[in-house]
């Protein structure tokens, strides 16, 4: 069976869309990169970390683009073993 991770990449996120939007799927793949392209707060990255044992957060204080978000979460889910990547942004 294909291992699938998935990647949302955030640039100054709504936090409660953000939640609902990841609510959506987040139990159908077994990885979930949130990506932030901007500064959080502590308090909302430990929230999201928090509700689901599948998320791993990523914060760059300032905007990589989401080209460079991508590629580098690609990678990181290659080197761990995941035949797919959802990118949903």
């Amino acid at each position: 069976m294909s291992k699938i991770a998935g990647v949302v990449v955030a640039y100054y996120p709504d936090f409660q869309k953000l939640l609902f939007n990841i609510g959506t799927f987040v139990d159908e793949i077994e990885q979930l990169f949130i990506v932030f392209n901007s500064p959080v707060s502590n308090e909302n990255a430990n929230d999201l970390s928090s509700r689901h044992s599948n998320i791993q957060i990523v914060i760059y204080d300032v905007n990589i683009g989401i080209a460079a978000a991508l590629n580098q979460t690609a990678q990181k889910a290659f080197d761990l073993g995941y035949d797919w990547l959802l990118t949903m942004d």
